[in-house]
Protein backbone atom coordinates (compact mmCIF):
# COMPACT_ATOMS: atom_id res chain seq x y z
CA UNK A 1 0.00 0.00 0.00
CA UNK A 2 1.29 3.58 -0.90
CA UNK A 3 1.09 6.38 1.86
CA UNK A 4 0.17 9.09 0.51
CA UNK A 5 1.85 12.63 2.52
CA UNK A 6 -1.70 14.74 3.88
CA UNK A 7 -1.76 17.77 1.79
CA UNK A 8 -4.87 20.40 3.09
CA UNK A 9 -6.81 22.56 0.15
CA UNK A 10 -4.83 25.53 1.59
CA UNK A 11 -1.74 23.72 1.02
CA UNK A 12 -0.88 23.27 4.89
CA UNK A 13 0.68 19.97 5.19
CA UNK A 14 0.50 19.54 9.20
CA UNK A 15 -3.04 18.14 10.85
CA UNK A 16 -4.41 17.17 14.07
CA UNK A 17 -5.19 13.38 13.79
CA UNK A 18 -7.82 11.84 16.35
CA UNK A 19 -9.82 8.79 16.99
CA UNK A 20 -13.79 8.75 17.63
CA UNK A 21 -16.37 6.24 18.57
CA UNK A 22 -20.12 5.31 18.15
CA UNK A 23 -21.64 3.13 20.52
CA UNK A 24 -24.19 0.91 21.01
CA UNK A 25 -27.00 2.44 23.13
CA UNK A 26 -26.52 -0.11 25.81
CA UNK A 27 -22.22 1.13 25.58
CA UNK A 28 -21.35 -2.31 25.62
CA UNK A 29 -19.67 -2.18 22.15
CA UNK A 30 -18.27 -0.21 19.67
CA UNK A 31 -21.01 0.54 16.32
CA UNK A 32 -18.98 2.70 14.39
CA UNK A 33 -15.11 4.05 14.52
CA UNK A 34 -13.30 7.13 12.66
CA UNK A 35 -9.52 8.33 11.67
CA UNK A 36 -10.02 12.36 11.48
CA UNK A 37 -7.91 15.18 11.13
CA UNK A 38 -7.96 18.61 11.30
CA UNK A 39 -5.80 20.99 9.31
CA UNK A 40 -3.82 23.16 11.70
CA UNK A 41 -3.77 25.93 9.87
CA UNK A 42 -6.72 26.57 8.45
CA UNK A 43 -8.85 24.28 10.54
CA UNK A 44 -10.51 22.23 7.73
CA UNK A 45 -11.96 18.27 9.15
CA UNK A 46 -11.59 15.82 7.02
CA UNK A 47 -12.22 11.70 7.81
CA UNK A 48 -8.86 9.62 7.00
CA UNK A 49 -10.72 6.15 7.44
CA UNK A 50 -14.06 4.81 8.83
CA UNK A 51 -15.59 1.44 9.31
CA UNK A 52 -18.00 -0.05 11.35
CA UNK A 53 -17.06 -2.37 14.07
CA UNK A 54 -20.24 -4.11 15.01
CA UNK A 55 -19.02 -7.28 17.36
CA UNK A 56 -18.66 -7.96 21.13
CA UNK A 57 -16.83 -7.73 22.83
CA UNK A 58 -15.34 -4.27 21.62
CA UNK A 59 -14.75 -1.84 24.29
CA UNK A 60 -11.09 -2.81 24.48
CA UNK A 61 -10.88 -0.71 21.23
CA UNK A 62 -10.91 2.41 23.56
CA UNK A 63 -7.83 1.76 25.47
CA UNK A 64 -5.73 0.82 22.55
CA UNK A 65 -6.38 4.27 20.88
Amino acid sequence: MKMKKYKCVCKATLANVGVSFSLYEEGKAIRWLWVVHRCVKCGVLGSMAEWKVGYEPSLHLLNEA
